[in-house]
């Protein structure tokens, strides 16, 4: 069986017009260069769907690196309105939430997570 989020992350791998230098990560890991796209399982992770199907939960976190607020929030926005866009059955998604910034690295970084299912149920 295929794993979602290797599988997410050749779909985000083939959108067109996403920032230069992108870099997909499909699992977390301990060292992250902006801009970049995290897959990681989401809370709660899997549980019930349709008789005999499971639903699956991941977040794809949105990383930039920005001169200024506005400008991060802006790439973030049009990064994860691509990946939305893009999404094919057994994909869907149901939020994305505001941005938060970090700075423990010394560098202002920006993140956002957008919420997606996956149904292992097939398209409906």
């Amino acid at each position: 069986m295929p794993e979602p989020s290797e599988d997410l992350a050749a779909l985000i791998a083939d959108i067109a017009g996403m920032p230069d230098g992108l870099n997909i990560y499909s699992a977390p890991t301990e060292s992250i260069t902006a801009p970049a796209l995290v897959i990681r399982p989401d809370t709660p992770w899997l549980s019930p769907d349709r008789y005999c199907f499971d639903l699956e939960r991941y977040a794809v976190i949105g990383v930039v690196t920005a001169s200024s607020p506005a400008d991060g929030i802006s790439l973030l926005r049009s990064m994860l309105l691509k990946v939305i866009e893009s999404l094919e059955s057994p994909w869907g998604w149901t939020q994305a939430e505001s941005p938060i910034v970090d700075e423990t690295t010394g560098v202002p970084f920006l993140a956002a997570r957008l919420r997606l299912t996956y149904s292992n149920g097939g398209p409906e």
